[in-house]
């Protein structure tokens, strides 16, 4: 049998798009009376936060019971997976959310990570993998897992 391995199928960068944008300041900052000062910062962080975001895909090959969603990160990075989904073989359907993982060994998994590092290694369960070159989220992903700003 051989050893576990992942497999990034694409890194997709986040089009911050002026609807997600006012999106996410309502989510974080919508119904507090802010100064001109406290927009500017606001909005400032709200940029940067979404310019952050890329949305991984990654193909998992002998899964074991070792496979935990916890473990995809960055080293020196706090932030955890988010909105992460199971898709089917062909990734065109979302068969499972969030910590209900399919029983099966090989699995197709996407989700969102925040203040992504892209030149640097995403750490999985079987071991560090580099990421590759950003692209644009495709369309079959963005209609599965629509971001959904965090608060």
């Amino acid at each position: 049998m051989s050893s576990p391995t992942t497999q990034i199928l694409g890194a997709y960068k986040l089009a911050a798009t002026p609807d997600l944008f006012a999106q996410a300041m309502e989510s974080k900052y919508g119904g507090l009376a802010l100064s001109n000062n406290e927009r500017r910062l606001a909005e400032e962080h709200v940029r940067n936060e979404l310019a952050s975001v890329v949305l991984i895909e990654a193909l998992i090959s002998g899964r074991d019971e070792r496979f935990s969603v916890g473990d995809f990160g960055q080293t020196g990075s706090d932030q955890a997976p988010y909105s992460e989904v199971f898709l089917s073989a062909d990734g065109r359907a979302v068969i499972a959310e969030a910590y209900d993982v399919p029983a099966d060994s090989t699995l197709r998994i996407a989700f969102y990570l925040h203040y992504a590092e892209p030149d640097r290694e995403l750490n999985t369960s079987y071991g560090p993998v580099k990421l590759p070159p950003l692209q644009s989220i495709p369309q079959r992903v963005a209609e599965l897992m629509p971001y959904e700003p965090v608060t």
